[in-house]
């Protein structure tokens, strides 16, 4: 239940293999869905559109984790409610959820075991809520980005912190998805210039469709996830 929206919010939850049997902590991924999803958007995604999942994204998960060829981690994917990944939703999703996250799993409760990933509209939010909250985040991919102006604002405003929490930043689009590319480029841009790291993907042949894109670069993902989390 979320206070400051006054209503339950929905959300999907991924633990590992062997959580259940362990007493070991997890780092946690947070996903933020677009404007046409919902909290099961990255699990109907990517069995639909990723190959080696084979129809279950779970289930992909956890044989590269038992394989070995991902470190074990938790993926919380949370509903907008029609709040949209803007001010409605700021407190609870840098507050609330972590709060309810942490406090209901055994996850690695501060800023090197958690990181964000936001699709289209929830891109704003991936790019909104570390900007604005760098010492609770790692690094943030920013997928399909489309909010510009809102990038320069925050940055900026927030340069100092970001920088001195060494956050880092990683923007992926297909290159179908003119708006976005457009767009992503342009906060790349804005990055580079308040000399943010970060690095910007343009995908061949991938429209604006969250399975697709990922399907792409999931393992440039995975390992800009780990890396970061590999610091704790």
């Amino acid at each position: 239940f979320s206070q400051s929206r006054q209503q339950e919010i929905f959300f999907t939850i991924f633990t590992p293999p062997g959580y259940e049997q362990s007493e070991d902590r997890y780092p946690v991924l947070y996903f933020l869905h677009g404007s046409q999803g919902s909290h099961i958007l990255f699990w109907n995604a990517v069995s639909r559109e990723v190959p080696a999942a084979n129809s279950d994204a779970g289930a992909w998960l956890s044989q590269l984790m038992e394989a070995g060829e991902l470190p074990p981690f938790i993926l919380v994917a949370p509903n907008d409610t029609d709040g949209g990944w803007g001010d409605e939703n700021e407190v609870m999703v840098t507050q609330e959820l972590i709060w309810a996250i942490d406090g209901n799993w055994r996850t690695i409760a501060n800023r090197n075991g958690r990181s964000l990933m936001g699709f289209s509209l929830g891109a704003a939010g991936a790019m909104r809520y570390p900007a604005r909250h760098s010492d609770l985040y790692c690094n943030t991919m920013v997928l399909a980005e489309s909010a510009v102006d809102e990038a320069a604002t925050l940055w900026a405003v927030n340069q100092e912190a970001v920088l001195a929490n060494g956050l880092e930043v990683r923007l992926a689009v297909g290159q179908l998805d003119e708006r976005a590319v457009n767009a992503s480029t342009a906060v790349s841009q804005i990055l580079e210039e308040l000399s943010i790291p970060h690095e910007l993907l343009i995908i061949p042949d991938v429209p604006h469709d969250f399975g697709k894109l990922f399907n792409q670069i999931h393992d440039w993902a995975f390992d800009f996830y780990t890396s970061c989390w590999a610091q704790e």
